[in-house]
């Protein structure tokens, strides 16, 4: 079974290009690895919350696990591309970033649970993951 996913999920960056001269290679006739679907969760072990793979649990719904999956989408599709480059050039986020975290419903669910989550529907902005406000 291919565990690179996993291996680079586990494993920063800069870490595997500074030793990449210790890189042995790789198998031969070994599948690439296919791409994750963005928000996907992971079915290794203790990678994720267990309630999120399946298991019981009296805490989490299911509307926490299409949150989680919504934002983790949104970051893999519009700030992983571009977030190490803007740390490293100490670059803040221009205002279009700022407007798509706007209508995405990421600035308005960072305040918790309160009246501005309705206003948000009044405003034509979805929580993400289709979470009705409470």
């Amino acid at each position: 079974r291919d565990v690179t996913t996993e291996f680079y999920e586990l494993h920063r960056k800069d870490v595997l290009s500074k030793y990449a001269r210790l890189r042995v290679g790789r198998l031969e006739g070994a599948k690439s690895v296919g791409t994750v679907e963005p928000g996907a969760i992971s079915a290794v072990p203790f990678a994720e919350i267990p309630a999120f793979q399946g298991q019981h649990s009296p805490y989490y719904k299911e509307s926490h696990k299409r949150l989680l999956q919504a934002v983790r989408a949104f970051v893999q599709t519009e700030l992983e591309p571009i977030a190490e480059s803007a740390d490293l050039a100490g670059d803040y986020p221009d205002l279009e970033l700022r407007q798509k975290l706007g209508s995405s419903g990421m600035l308005g669910i960072q305040l918790g649970p309160g009246p501005w989550l309705q206003a948000l529907g009044l405003l034509g902005i979805e929580i993400p993951g289709d979470v009705a406000p409470e």
